[in-house]
């Protein structure tokens, strides 16, 4: 991790001080460590082109650059969608050729980065909902549903037959609770096709599925937990610990978590536990921070940028990307390629098991990808601070629940008084 971070430093300094005027690097800014080292191994590999990384916390929010900031060439990271439709990419179609071909991508990832009929973001990398459980439940699981995915139907269902309960009515045992996790409760908002969009400072979303998703999770509350205060009874007295390690303890049976966490868990831990990718209407969704890249609508210096692009999304360079991280032991924390699963299937089919032996013949169905929509600016703020807090205080019935509508206008009203 130093390592990287130190890349990151230098890379500062070459922009600023190393090349003159007539020979400027190609500029990637990203907000993902792990592309220091796949830069440094680009220009490793040949020597026409000079790459080098900026890290940037929120890369949207930073364009323009500054005054005597160079501009950057590529943006490579989380939360890039709602660019495109403020204009700041350029086509991408440029990076398509005989090695990297589109087929090789999952299809739904690949469209998620188009406006029209016009590619602006390949996506890179992404990460999928996965719930653990202790391997001693393996092959009851296996009898009952498939060998590598889990609906969510089935996570209920299977829920109701492993719950323990006192004569008194406490529970001793409960499988799962979706208010446990606000990452689940986010999964069944979106694939119960609620979506929210935003026009002339308002947000808009369809109320009547709101409700009907609200009703779904308290019926799924009341007919396998007895009730929310149970739920977080239960959660108070026993599930205090990291999810993996929940499972462990046999009080609960299924913890939900996405595949970056899991997969980066060291080997010992892995050995310990099982998992199922979540699917839901027989979709996988994707976590809605992916990453993804693409050219800058500014940049000077395309055609470099085009060339960076068809290096990296070649699959013999990924593989070396992956070799190079493990012989150089750099940030193992951070699971697979730039944090998540290649957006090329071959990578996670051929190279990923080869360093996460869990991963064989387990890689996520390649036509049950979902990929997130286009979200608007500042989705990452609103989603935290409006949308997730709006259902768990409605699910929890809370008193003076403030509308979305309200703590939207409110919010920008803060933003625009900062």
């Amino acid at each position: 991790m130093k390592l990287i971070h130190k890349l990151f430093v230098l890379a500062a300094i070459t922009v600023i001080t190393g090349c003159s005027s007539k020979n400027q690097p190609l500029v990637i800014w990203t907000d993902n460590v792990e592309f220091a080292s796949y830069t440094e191994l680009f220009n490793a590999s040949q020597k026409d082109i000079k790459a080098v990384c900026i890290y940037k916390e929120n890369i949207l929010d930073s364009l323009p650059a500054k005054k005597g900031e160079r501009r950057p060439d590529i943006l490579a990271g989380s939360w890039l969608r709602s660019g495109m439709h403020h204009n700041q990419f350029a086509s991408a179609g440029r990076v398509f050729n005989d090695t990297v071909n589109p087929e090789n991508f999952y299809p739904s990832l690949l469209e998620s980065g188009k406006r029209g009929n016009t590619q602006y973001l390949i996506p890179v990398s992404f990460n999928i909902p996965v719930v653990v459980f202790d391997l001693n439940h393996s092959d009851d699981l296996k009898k009952k549903g498939s060998a590598t995915s889990i609906s969510v139907e089935e996570i209920r269902e299977f829920s109701a037959e492993f719950n323990k309960t006192t004569r008194d009515g406490l529970y001793t045992k409960m499988a799962f609770a979706p208010q446990w996790n606000t990452d689940f409760l986010y999964l069944l908002l979106a694939s119960r096709g609620i979506s929210f969009t935003f026009k002339s400072n308002q947000i808009l979303y369809n109320t009547q599925l709101l409700s009907d998703y609200r009703t779904y999770v308290e019926e799924w509350t009341t007919s396998i937990n007895t009730s929310t205060n149970d739920e977080k009874d239960f959660a108070f007295k026993y599930l205090y610990t990291p999810s993996y390690k929940q499972v462990l303890q046999n009080r609960s049976l299924f913890a939900f978590d996405y595949s970056n966490n899991i997969m980066a868990l060291p080997d010992e831990l892995i050995s310990k536990i099982d998992f199922r990718w979540v699917t839901s209407n027989s979709k996988t969704y994707v976590a809605e921070n992916d990453i993804m890249a693409g050219i800058y609508r500014r940049s000077h210096n395309k055609s470099a940028a085009v060339k960076f692009l068809q290096w990296f999304f070649n699959p013999k360079n990924q593989e070396q990307m992956l070799k190079r991280k493990t012989s150089m032991n750099l940030d193992t924390i951070n699971f697979g390629l730039a944090g998540g699963f290649s957006s090329i299937r071959e990578v996670n089919e051929r190279i990923l098991p080869v360093y996460y032996h869990c991963l064989m013949a387990n890689v996520p169905d390649a036509q049950s990808i979902k990929a997130p929509g286009v979200y608007p600016p500042f989705w990452k703020e609103i989603k935290a601070d409006i949308i997730i807090p709006y259902i768990t205080a409605e699910l929890n019935h809370s008193q003076n629940i403030v509308s979305i509508t309200q703590q939207y206008a409110d919010w920008l009203k803060a933003r625009h008084e900062e």
